[in-house]
Order: structure tokens, then C-alpha cells, then sequence
């Protein structure tokens, strides 16, 4: 019961910046904002060092975005922040979808400081903020297991865990997207940082992809899309990431290493466990979980609030 006025969301913001500041630098990309977790429910903020993507879903949001924007300019002094209301959930809403520059000014690509590392991330006209940082920890976890490994990079984006991997030391590195725009991005990403060599940028769907693959490799990170859009749904739609993960291990040397994640909240960690083993039953293969990932500290999970606690991330080591 207070005003919900430009003061309330400076304290709002400055709140969850101090959170993110216990595990990154000032000039680090991070998820400033996460919706529910944040005491927020229909705005996401995100920052690529020094410029600002924010997501607005909900018709209550948009009534505040003026101050929001405001907050935003007095707490990080960005370079430029983007507006990216241009989600589908928004039409429930009853809002128009839209998205571009409404504060300072950038043109092109971002070159953002993501855990050490440079990426271009496409803040203009990419999906959703631009970049997918909820795996960050699940990235450099599977990194170590990329060293002089001939690796794939599956549902890559704009190739986030390949550049890991290539970083890391792997010996060749394939990573596979269809959308054609986040594949140019990451190969530009690639050029910047003089790997593309190193890397492989493949645009191909993913289950065909892997079904017809005569090439083996030592670790495959297999980060799928949400196969399961509603919970009513759930329990059928889970043959799409049974089907993607059997093909995963069949793709696979003997001893190699599978990192499988699932982003769907419909879907439970118990639901994915049931994946897993029917996958490694249909490809005839056997496994050992070495080690479980979640979404990053930047998109905290509540207690009790559905949707927050969503990603799943097992590393498997085959035996066969």
C-alpha cells in the first residue's frame, strides 16, 4: 500500500541491482529484472554492459513504463535502452506489439561483456532481450569438458556455449540453429574474436539435424526450445524432447558426455528425469548423472511462485 510513483521503482530496481552486484561486476550483463522473482510479475530487464532491453508483457507494466524508464536512467546511466514489447503474450493483453530505441541511441549490434567473454548480441531485432543469460553457469560448467573434445553446440542461438567451448580449448566445435539471423550473429561473434576456424555455424533443424548425422561427438550441449506451451498439454508434448534426446545420444562416441536442459515450467524435474531414461532405453545406451544445473543467479527462484524454479540441466557420461 504505497504510491506507485518514480521513487518506488528506484527502490524497486536499486533493490534488485544490489542482489546482482553480489555475483557480477558493475560492467557485466546480467537479468536486472526478473519478473516475478523481482516482485514484478510482466517486466524483464535486461543489461548487455552499458545498454538496457526491457520486456513488458502485462497491461499494468505498460501504465508505469515512463517511470520504470526514468528509474532506469537514474540508477544505470545506460548508453541506450530498448524497448522490446514485441512478445505474443502481450495480445492477451490487449497491447500492440513493438520494439526499438526509446531512450539514447545504438545501431547494430551489441558488443556485450558476458562472464570475460565479448558477445554481439542483436538488441534491435533478436528474440526476446537478445541473448539467453539463464545458462550462463550451465555453460561454463560444460566448458570443462570441452578441452581437446570435438563438440556440438545443439538449438546454439548465436552460439553462446560454442564460444565457451572454443574458449575452453576445444579441438573443433559444430554449432547448429535454424534461425538464420541468430546463426549470422554468432558467426560475426566468431570473427570478432578470430575462432571461426575453431567454430562450425550450421543452419539446419535440429531433429533432422541430428537423425541423419553420421559424425559422432565427445560432448553435445542440447538446449531445446519449450517443446510444451501449457501444462494441460505437458504430459503429451513430452515426446518431442524424448525424441531430440534419444537422437542426442545416438550422436554420441562411447564415455561422451550429454548436457540436456529443459526451459518449459510445465515441465517438472522429476517429468525431464522420465525423458532421460526413456531416451537412454529407445538409443539402447547407459548413463551416469554426474551433475544438475539451473538457471543462473540473475533469474532467482521463489519458493512457492510457479514458473520461477524452470530450468533443468543434467550432465550425463555415457558408458556405452
Amino acid at each position: 500500500d504505497e504510491p506507485i510513483d518514480r521513487e518506488f521503482w528506484c527502490r524497486r530496481l536499486s533493490k534488485a541491482l544490489d542482489y546482482r552486484l553480489c555475483f557480477y561486476r558493475p560492467n557485466d550483463s546480467f537479468r536486472l529484472i526478473f519478473g516475478d522473482s523481482d516482485r514484478i510479475p510482466g517486466l524483464i530487464i535486461d543489461k548487455f554492459s552499458d545498454v538496457i532491453v526491457v520486456q513488458i508483457t502485462t497491461a499494468g507494466i505498460e501504465l508505469c513504463k515512463d517511470a520504470i524508464l526514468d528509474a532506469i536512467e537514474e540508477l544505470l546511466q545506460p548508453q541506450a535502452i530498448v524497448l522490446a514489447c514485441d512478445s505474443l503474450p502481450r495480445k492477451k493483453e490487449g497491447l500492440e506489439l513493438y520494439r526499438g530505441v526509446v531512450r539514447g541511441s545504438v545501431s547494430g549490434l551489441v558488443l556485450a561483456d558476458i562472464d570475460g567473454i565479448g558477445h554481439l548480441v542483436d538488441v534491435l531485432n533478436g528474440h526476446k532481450t537478445g541473448f539467453f543469460l539463464d545458462h550462463r553457469c550451465n555453460r561454463e560448467m560444460a566448458a570443462e569438458f570441452s578441452k581437446d573434445r570435438h563438440v556440438l553446440d545443439m538449438f546454439c542461438f548465436s552460439g553462446a556455449f560454442a564460444m565457451r567451448a572454443a574458449f575452453a580449448g576445444a579441438t573443433q566445435v559444430t554449432a547448429v540453429d535454424i534461425h538464420e539471423p541468430s546463426v549470422e550473429t554468432g558467426i560475426l561473434t566468431a570473427k570478432h574474436h578470430e575462432r571461426s576456424k575453431q567454430i562450425d555455424f550450421i543452419r539446419a533443424e535440429a531433429f533432422e539435424y541430428l537423425s541423419s548425422a553420421e559424425k559422432k561427438w565427445d560432448t553435445i550441449f542440447l538446449d531445446p526450445p519449450s517443446f510444451v506451451r501449457g501444462s494441460k498439454r505437458a504430459r503429451r508434448n513430452l515426446s518431442n524432447y524424448r525424441k531430440i534426446n534419444t537422437y542426442a545420444m545416438n550422436s554420441l562416441k562411447p564415455e561422451g558426455i550429454l548436457i540436456t536442459s529443459c526451459c518449459s515450467f510445465h515441465v517438472s524435474r522429476n517429468d525431464y528425469l522420465e525423458v532421460i531414461e526413456s531416451a537412454l532405453e529407445n538409443s539402447d545406451r547407459r548413463a551416469k548423472i554426474f551433475r544438475t544445473g539451473y538457471q543462473s543467479p540473475d533469474h532467482p527462484a521463489i519458493p512457492g511462485v510457479d514458473g520461477t524454479d524452470y530450468l533443468k540441466c543434467f550432465f550425463l557420461k555415457m558408458e556405452n
